[in-house]
């Protein structure tokens, strides 16, 4: 039996030093996922609500920032009530709950997951915790139904939100009630809703010395393996791809980071890549987990191998920021590579992502080649000559301008591969592997479209990720064709 496979919804990110939008994903939620035994991918993009819901057997609604007043028939009164908020995170969160709710499918909400849960179904929120409550504070909860069946009578969380339940929805049972009378958690009668206002993914420090609430995959594991006894036979077949072959399922990998918001470990990915591929034709999803690569490549049409990340905390963390750029992210990208590669499935690698596959098939990278010739590499544009056997060419011509950002290239190209497309200056801005699926290149063309393209005058890009929607279509038709 196929594992279920689990959507799980993002924070907005948004870098001020860069000016980038990301989707920013804590990994503790992925990783337990995938240790109770399921898949967890991100959901990229919100045209894409349908495919979803169609697609996926659960979905998890995170924490994160507040919840627009509005949603609960509340107002913002000044202008200091708007931090926190996030339109474009309502909209994902309410338009995916209300899918998946309305096709019969479980949904747990962790922390506003919960609340979104409780406003989409009639519900209200107080806008600040009453008075004498805190966020942080420690409590004991009261359990009862389903909740008090994981997690036995009682249980000692974390207060880690600054909003409440008001009104519980018609057709939520309370099951966690806390030592002020604040409802945490509920269940719905049909077993196929779950929320609670803790974090259980999570460890929790407590304040004042008095120790550490350590996380608790209970919860997650009993909401999983309950997907898995109601939906046996439909895990075997409904949550492949290839359930709607006009439409391809592509991977984004997240990329490991320490991310400004949180200051934690993360996977965090720019929002132009998953735009790019939904422009394409495709679905995009991405990575939300280290601990399933084959599981991914078994999932997933394709994948998209990202550039670098930008999302950078304080310097003082500078040393850690190099752990996890320097020695997780390449070990996470090669062997995430390395699992589509052997199902032959389409890879297509851009900046960071041409490089890893490089390293990956045997050749060399030449770090800060520019900034040792006087000339510094990053952000600027220039020509691309692309090659007779360039995927480029028949798209874009002999010769376009491209969005270069990099200070490292190639060194030594591997054996497997062949550069098909080349800067002025000789730097490999396009490969391409000799005999799999496997193609790169060196600058962005995911910033590379419609009119807010960089450089303007360069192609839109558009269409090259039209082509590698088709490529991952054609693909797992000639890998259907070949199972029969």
């Amino acid at each position: 039996m196929r594992k279920p496979t689990i959507l799980i919804v993002t924070e907005d990110g948004f870098d001020g030093s860069f000016g980038a939008r990301h989707f920013v994903i804590s990994r503790a939620y992925g990783d337990m996922v995938a240790a109770c035994g399921g898949i967890p991918v991100v959901a990229a993009d919100i045209r894409a609500l349908d495919e979803y819901a169609a697609r996926f057997d659960g979905l998890l609604l995170t924490g994160g920032g507040r919840i627009q007043p509005a949603w609960y028939g509340e107002i913002v009164e000044n202008f200091g009530e708007l931090d926190g908020y996030s339109n474009t995170r309502d909209d994902f969160d309410f338009g995916l709950f209300r899918r998946f709710h309305a096709a019969g499918k479980p949904v747990l909400g962790i922390g506003r997951g919960a609340e979104v849960i409780n406003v989409a179904l009639g519900g209200t929120l107080l806008k600040h915790l009453p008075e004498g409550i805190r966020k942080g504070d420690r409590t004991e909860e009261d359990l009862g139904g389903r909740l008090a069946e994981i997690l036995g009578d009682r249980l000692e969380t974390v207060r880690d939100y600054d909003t409440a339940i008001a009104q519980l929805a018609e057709g939520l049972s309370p099951e966690a009630t806390a030592e002020t009378g604040l409802v945490d958690g509920f269940s719905d009668a049909s077993g196929k809703i779950l929320g609670v206002l803790w974090h259980p993914e999570r460890a929790h420090e407590i304040e004042d010395g008095k120790g550490v609430i350590p996380a608790d995959e209970r919860i997650i594991r009993a909401w999983i393996e309950g997907i898995k006894s109601e939906e046996k036979e439909g895990l075997n077949v409904r949550h492949h791809a290839g359930q709607n072959p006009e439409k391809p399922l592509i991977l984004v990998n997240g990329g490991s980071a320490l991310d400004r918001q949180f200051l934690s470990k993360a996977f965090v990915t720019n929002k132009t890549y998953s735009e790019a591929v939904a422009a394409g034709g495709a679905v995009p999803v991405i990575s939300a987990s280290d601990r399933s690569f084959s599981d991914y490549a078994d999932l997933c049409d394709g994948m998209i191998l990202t550039g670098s990340f930008s999302f950078m905390p304080d310097p003082a963390r500078r040393d850690e920021v190099q752990d996890v750029e320097g020695k997780e992210r390449p070990k996470t990208d090669e062997a995430l590579l390395d699992a589509f590669v052997r199902v032959r499935k389409p890879c297509f690698g851009i900046c960071l992502g041409l490089q890893r596959m490089n390293t990956y098939f045997g050749g060399t990278l030449h770090p800060y080649f520019k900034k040792e010739s006087g000339i510094e590499h990053m952000m600027t544009f220039h020509l691309c000559e692309a090659g007779e056997h360039s995927v480029t060419r028949p798209l874009f011509g002999e010769e376009f301008y491209i969005n270069s950002r990099h200070n490292v290239k190639i060194g030594v190209l591997a054996d497997s591969l062949e550069a098909t497309a080349f800067s002025p200056d000789g730097v490999i801005e396009e490969i391409r592997h000799k005999e799999l699926p496997v193609w790169g290149v060196q600058y962005h063309p995911e910033r590379m479209r419609q009119e807010h393209r960089e450089p303007p005058e360069g192609p839109d890009m558009t269409p090259l990720f039209v082509w590698f929607a088709d490529v991952c279509r054609e693909n797992h038709e000639r890998q259907e064709d070949t199972e029969r």
